[in-house]
C-alpha cells in the first residue's frame, strides 16, 4: 500500500519535527528541501518516497518509525 501525497506542513507536524506554526515559519524561510529543491509553500503536497529535508537532515525515519508503533 503507498502512502497519499500529504501536505508538507502537516509532514513535518506529524513527523514531531515541529508544532503547526513553527513548521510554516520553517518552510517560509526555506530551511525544508524536497528532492533537493527548496520548497516554501506549507501547503505543498507531498507525493510518497520524496526525499524530504529540514536544515539538510532526513527526518522521514522518524515519522514513519512513530506511525509503526502507533504513537
Amino acid at each position: 500500500m503507498t502512502r497519499a501525497p500529504e501536505r508538507l506542513q502537516r509532514l513535518l507536524t506529524a513527523s514531531g519535527v515541529a508544532s503547526r506554526r513553527h513548521a510554516a515559519a520553517l518552510i517560509a524561510a526555506g530551511r525544508v528541501t524536497v528532492d533537493g529543491a527548496v520548497e516554501t509553500a506549507p501547503y505543498a503536497r507531498i507525493p510518497a518516497g520524496a526525499d524530504v529535508r529540514l536544515s539538510h537532515k532526513s527526518f522521514l525515519i522518524l515519522y514513519y518509525f512513530y506511525n509503526f508503533l502507533g504513537i
